[in-house]
């Protein structure tokens, strides 16, 4: 057994497995990375995507707010022109009569 563990060519065999397996492994780690990468990537999209989303609703709502309250003025302003129109005829019809 001493022989077999002393020949050249398993001892050759071995440090060949030896080097493969390193290579192997490099290469699954190398892998690895690349997927950690990617899933870091992914989730920095996910979020930009969410808060971007989020912005934009809230975008949203801030201008539905400031456009109800254009309409509620607009529409005391339209109510106010209408009063006044209205108490202008009142006063014709009155010179009229």
């Amino acid at each position: 057994m001493a022989t077999y563990l002393s020949n050249p060519l398993f001892s050759r065999a071995t440090v060949e497995a030896e080097s493969e397996l390193e290579a192997a492994s490099k290469l699954v780690e190398r892998a690895f990375n690349r997927i950690q990468k990617s899933d870091s990537k992914r989730n920095r999209v996910q979020q930009a995507i969410k808060d971007t989303r989020a912005g934009k609703a809230q975008e949203m709502e801030t201008h539905l707010q400031w456009l109800m309250q254009e309409k509620a003025r607009l529409e005391q302003e339209l109510n106010s022109v209408d009063k006044q129109l209205e108490d202008k005829r009142m006063r014709l019809t009155e010179r009229a009569a």
